[in-house]
Protein backbone atom coordinates (compact mmCIF):
# COMPACT_ATOMS: atom_id res chain seq x y z
CA UNK A 1 0.00 0.00 0.00
CA UNK A 2 3.12 2.43 1.13
CA UNK A 3 4.36 1.63 -1.91
CA UNK A 4 1.71 2.46 -4.84
CA UNK A 5 0.69 5.74 -3.13
CA UNK A 6 4.56 6.50 -3.52
CA UNK A 7 4.38 5.90 -6.89
CA UNK A 8 0.78 7.64 -7.16
CA UNK A 9 2.53 10.72 -5.86
CA UNK A 10 5.53 10.21 -7.72
CA UNK A 11 2.99 10.28 -11.24
CA UNK A 12 1.07 13.26 -9.99
CA UNK A 13 4.37 15.37 -9.48
CA UNK A 14 5.51 14.80 -12.87
CA UNK A 15 2.24 15.04 -14.70
CA UNK A 16 2.07 18.48 -12.43
CA UNK A 17 5.66 19.43 -14.00
CA UNK A 18 5.26 18.66 -17.25
CA UNK A 19 1.92 20.82 -17.65
CA UNK A 20 3.99 23.38 -15.64
CA UNK A 21 6.59 23.18 -18.35
CA UNK A 22 3.61 23.44 -21.34
CA UNK A 23 2.17 26.40 -19.64
CA UNK A 24 5.56 28.07 -19.36
CA UNK A 25 5.86 27.25 -22.73
CA UNK A 26 2.82 28.74 -23.80
CA UNK A 27 3.46 32.26 -22.02
CA UNK A 28 7.27 32.43 -23.32
CA UNK A 29 5.50 31.73 -26.83
CA UNK A 30 3.02 34.18 -26.15
CA UNK A 31 4.98 37.00 -24.87
CA UNK A 32 7.88 36.34 -27.56
CA UNK A 33 4.85 36.29 -30.95
CA UNK A 34 3.51 39.70 -28.98
CA UNK A 35 7.24 41.23 -29.29
CA UNK A 36 7.67 40.21 -32.89
CA UNK A 37 4.45 42.02 -33.81
CA UNK A 38 5.78 45.15 -31.57
CA UNK A 39 8.48 44.60 -33.74
CA UNK A 40 7.50 44.28 -37.03
CA UNK A 41 4.58 47.63 -35.99
CA UNK A 42 7.88 49.50 -35.47
CA UNK A 43 9.39 48.74 -38.85
CA UNK A 44 6.34 49.49 -40.15
CA UNK A 45 6.60 53.38 -39.06
CA UNK A 46 9.88 53.44 -40.34
CA UNK A 47 8.63 52.51 -43.66
CA UNK A 48 5.92 54.37 -43.56
CA UNK A 49 8.24 57.71 -42.73
CA UNK A 50 10.20 56.72 -45.81
CA UNK A 51 7.59 56.77 -47.42
CA UNK A 52 6.52 60.19 -46.79
CA UNK A 53 9.69 61.92 -47.09
CA UNK A 54 9.51 64.64 -50.08
CA UNK A 55 11.59 63.75 -53.08
CA UNK A 56 11.67 60.30 -52.04
CA UNK A 57 13.52 58.84 -55.48
CA UNK A 58 10.93 55.82 -57.06
CA UNK A 59 12.87 52.62 -57.13
CA UNK A 60 13.28 53.68 -53.10
CA UNK A 61 9.86 53.59 -52.92
CA UNK A 62 9.37 50.54 -54.48
CA UNK A 63 11.36 48.72 -52.32
CA UNK A 64 9.89 50.21 -49.41
CA UNK A 65 6.40 49.15 -50.53
CA UNK A 66 7.73 45.70 -51.33
CA UNK A 67 9.35 45.93 -47.66
CA UNK A 68 6.00 46.58 -45.71
CA UNK A 69 3.78 43.66 -47.81
CA UNK A 70 6.33 41.72 -46.71
CA UNK A 71 6.19 42.78 -42.61
CA UNK A 72 2.29 43.03 -43.05
CA UNK A 73 1.96 39.16 -44.21
CA UNK A 74 4.93 38.49 -41.58
CA UNK A 75 2.48 40.22 -38.72
CA UNK A 76 -0.84 38.14 -39.76
CA UNK A 77 1.16 34.67 -39.84
CA UNK A 78 2.53 35.38 -36.32
CA UNK A 79 -1.15 36.13 -35.37
CA UNK A 80 -2.27 33.22 -36.47
CA UNK A 81 -0.12 30.75 -35.44
CA UNK A 82 -0.56 32.58 -31.86
CA UNK A 83 -4.57 31.96 -32.99
CA UNK A 84 -3.89 28.39 -34.30
CA UNK A 85 -2.12 26.83 -31.31
CA UNK A 86 -4.82 28.18 -28.86
CA UNK A 87 -7.49 26.73 -31.06
CA UNK A 88 -5.64 23.18 -31.06
CA UNK A 89 -6.27 22.79 -27.07
CA UNK A 90 -9.96 23.91 -27.87
CA UNK A 91 -12.68 20.29 -28.18
CA UNK A 92 -13.97 20.31 -31.65
CA UNK A 93 -17.41 21.79 -30.13
CA UNK A 94 -15.58 24.81 -28.43
CA UNK A 95 -14.50 25.63 -32.04
CA UNK A 96 -18.36 25.88 -32.99
CA UNK A 97 -18.94 25.51 -37.11
CA UNK A 98 -18.47 27.99 -39.97
CA UNK A 99 -19.42 28.88 -43.13
CA UNK A 100 -16.69 28.61 -45.51
CA UNK A 101 -17.98 30.39 -48.26
CA UNK A 102 -18.35 33.20 -46.15
CA UNK A 103 -14.87 32.84 -44.70
CA UNK A 104 -13.53 32.82 -47.79
CA UNK A 105 -15.02 36.17 -49.24
CA UNK A 106 -14.26 37.61 -45.54
CA UNK A 107 -10.54 36.58 -46.50
CA UNK A 108 -10.66 37.46 -50.28
CA UNK A 109 -12.30 41.28 -48.79
CA UNK A 110 -9.17 41.33 -46.32
CA UNK A 111 -6.30 40.26 -48.46
CA UNK A 112 -5.35 44.04 -50.68
CA UNK A 113 -5.41 45.45 -47.28
CA UNK A 114 -1.79 43.02 -46.10
CA UNK A 115 -0.53 44.17 -49.67
CA UNK A 116 -1.78 47.96 -50.52
CA UNK A 117 0.75 48.17 -53.21
CA UNK A 118 -0.15 45.17 -54.73
CA UNK A 119 -2.92 44.75 -57.16
CA UNK A 120 -4.12 41.82 -56.09
CA UNK A 121 -7.34 39.52 -57.68
CA UNK A 122 -9.00 35.99 -56.36
CA UNK A 123 -11.41 34.79 -58.72
CA UNK A 124 -13.74 32.57 -56.91
CA UNK A 125 -17.08 31.25 -58.73
CA UNK A 126 -20.34 33.50 -58.28
CA UNK A 127 -22.03 30.59 -57.12
CA UNK A 128 -21.07 29.01 -54.07
CA UNK A 129 -23.36 27.26 -52.36
CA UNK A 130 -23.21 26.72 -48.36
CA UNK A 131 -20.51 24.74 -46.78
CA UNK A 132 -20.06 24.54 -42.76
CA UNK A 133 -16.67 23.58 -41.36
CA UNK A 134 -15.38 22.84 -37.82
CA UNK A 135 -13.38 25.55 -36.88
CA UNK A 136 -14.90 29.16 -36.24
CA UNK A 137 -13.05 32.03 -36.32
CA UNK A 138 -10.36 30.25 -37.54
CA UNK A 139 -11.39 29.28 -40.76
CA UNK A 140 -11.03 32.68 -42.09
CA UNK A 141 -7.37 33.20 -40.64
CA UNK A 142 -6.18 30.07 -42.21
CA UNK A 143 -7.47 31.24 -45.54
CA UNK A 144 -6.41 34.48 -45.01
CA UNK A 145 -2.75 33.16 -44.50
CA UNK A 146 -2.80 30.50 -47.30
CA UNK A 147 -3.44 33.24 -49.76
CA UNK A 148 -1.36 35.93 -48.37
CA UNK A 149 1.06 33.01 -48.73
CA UNK A 150 0.60 32.26 -52.51
CA UNK A 151 0.09 36.19 -52.42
Amino acid sequence: MSLGHQRGDGIGTSAKKHQDGKERLAFYMDLVSHDMVNDNQAVLSYLELILATPGLDKKTADYARKAISHVRSSTLRIDNVRTIASARKARTAELGAANLYAALKESVDELPQVFPSKSVKVVKSPEMGTASVVGGGIVKELLLTVMASVV
